[in-house]
């Protein structure tokens, strides 16, 4: 399971999903987003795009569990910001979902084909 790359209105909606199935990890969106669009504006090598702005999922681990119960097995992924916020974001994303977004290496071989 490679890493994937999402951009924030996507991220938002699996962030839905998770919250919906009861995962035990995601974000408190307008937090996060508020966080994420000031600390990019404060730095210089990266853009802030709204909604369109990219991040990574990286998979941490497969995981069996909602509120102490055994459940459905679903990933636990890193939200990867390039640093913009100054501690480690989890997000329990479900396998399938995980599985349909896009590979950092085919976004990848896409941009060099624009280019």
């Amino acid at each position: 399971m490679g890493t994937k790359i999402v951009d924030l209105k996507t991220l938002k909606e699996i962030n839905k999903d998770s919250i919906k199935k009861d995962y035990n990890r995601n974000l408190e969106w307008k937090v996060f987003q508020s966080a994420l669009m000031k600390s990019m504006n404060e730095r210089k090598d990266v853009v802030w795009r709204g909604m369109k702005t990219n991040v990574l999922l990286v998979p941490l681990m497969i995981h069996e569990h909602k509120k102490g119960e055994k459940c459905e097995p679903h990933l636990r992924c890193q939200v990867f910001t390039d640093n913009c916020e100054g501690f480690l974001m989890t997000l329990d994303v479900p396998m399938d979902l995980f599985d349909s977004l896009m590979d950092v290496e085919t976004y990848t071989e896409m941009l060099k084909e624009v280019a």
